[in-house]
């Protein structure tokens, strides 16, 4: 188990094994809520393809995607910590032309399993929407339906720009272009598991410049829309 030292005490995480997965190990950046010590989202920093995770080729090839168009496959991932859990996500993202309902038949929107040397990943998209946010409820950027989501737990704190619902500061400011997310540009759309409406054929896409929450169809696939999967090391107790 590793600690975090906090003002006052030091806080016990949530059970994670001393091998924290490929990259960093140390927790050097991190927030915990003021009225919840059991949430706190963090940052162990950024590693390249070739130090413990896949390529962009590699992961497709796991998945069996065909689908869309391979790019940035070297791009490097971060790698995060959300209440106890540990995930990664590419810097920008690894495919672009592909779409939902291509991505699901793989398992690979609400998560699949792979094992990639020696570690086991749950591979997914990531969450648009906050715990009580509503599908469809608000379109925009920093919607009060993304408040408290994965996304903005995660994504928002390594951009340059700066969130009137951000909690915690910036770990990273890298640039739309660093980022994948110039509007315009392939990918630069990144699809989101969450459901437009419940029971919709669309879902939630966070897109570009501010992360602005969008939509598109399941069977939508322009060469916009981007493919930025979650990789969650699956724990021995997950």
């Amino acid at each position: 188990m590793f600690e975090l030292a906090l003002t006052g005490k030091v806080k016990k995480l949530p059970p994670v094994p001393n091998d924290a997965g490929p990259g960093p190990q140390v927790l050097g950046k991190y927030f915990q809520s003021p009225t919840n010590e059991d949430l706190v989202h963090g940052y162990f920093g950024r590693l390249a393809t070739n130090t413990g995770l896949p390529t962009g080729e590699e992961l497709r090839f796991l998945l069996s995607i065909t689908a869309g168009t391979l790019f940035n496959d070297d791009t490097e991932w971060f790698k995060f910590y959300l209440d106890g859990k540990i995930l990664y996500m590419p810097v920008k993202p690894i495919t672009y032309g592909v779409n939902f309902n291509q991505l699901a038949a793989v398992g690979a929107t609400t998560g699949k399993d792979i094992t990639y040397r020696g570690y086991t990943f749950r591979v997914r998209l990531p969450k648009a929407l906050g715990a009580h946010g509503t599908p469809g409820q608000q379109a925009g950027v920093d919607a009060s339906n993304t408040q408290g989501s994965e996304w903005n737990r995660t994504m928002y704190h390594v951009t340059a720009n700066v969130f009137a619902s951000q909690q915690g500061p910036n770990w990273e400011t890298l640039t739309d272009d660093q980022l994948g997310i110039v509007s315009g540009n392939n990918g630069y759309q990144s699809m989101c598991s969450d459901a437009w409406f419940n029971g919709s054929f669309y879902h939630q896409t966070r897109e570009g410049p501010y992360f602005y929450l969008g939509a598109a169809s399941a069977s939508y696939a322009p060469a916009t829309l981007g493919w930025r999967p979650v990789l969650e090391l699956v724990l021995p107790d997950a």
